[in-house]
């Protein structure tokens, strides 16, 4: 039988542990504190949608989170939200490139030479912010790929002059 080990007495951990031992999991809590519950807290995530529902005093919020960090077995994912809103941009400014140069093909078919010219004229500040919108997305990750060798391969390069300085 799998045991699973929850952090928190609090009202979602007992409740989890509830559900999961209904289905036979052997479980144990762990709390941090003596008596479960006190002192009497509630600490969770509250939504901008739940202030539609029930008032929230802005007094009983301690602080607003703004990063999120996942972390599972030797994998990390963390991401802003700034950072996230910076993605979505990216994506519509691609999105709209697109949409734009499908735009000017059906506009300049049958288009003057002053009408190409502006056509191309606008074009080529579009694709602009469009290729900074793409190396947003596709360079960071290729550059943080490249650091991350970089360290392995600086790593691997100390561990052998430590094992030289050795011998």
């Amino acid at each position: 039988m799998k045991k699973i080990c929850i952090v928190g007495a609090g009202p979602v951990g007992c409740y989890l542990a509830y559900l999961l031992a209904q289905k036979g999991y052997n479980i144990e809590i762990f709390e941090e504190h003596k008596v479960i519950g006190m002192p009497f807290q509630c600490t969770g995530l509250l939504t901008s949608s739940l202030e539609k529902i029930i008032p929230v005093k802005k007094e009983f919020l301690v602080n607003r989170i703004n990063d999120v960090c996942v972390k599972a077995g030797n994998q990390k994912i963390s991401f802003s939200w700034t950072e996230v809103i910076k993605y979505l941009i990216a994506i519509a400014a691609l999105v709209g490139f697109s949409w734009f140069i499908i735009y000017l093909i059906g506009k300049t078919t049958n288009a003057s030479e002053l009408e190409w010219t502006r056509a191309v004229y606008l074009l080529s500040g579009v694709e602009a912010v469009a290729f900074a919108a793409a190396g947003f997305i596709f360079g960071r990750e290729v550059n943080r790929q490249r650091a991350e060798k970089a360290e392995q391969r600086a790593s691997k390069s100390e561990l052998e002059n430590i094992e030289s300085l050795k011998r």
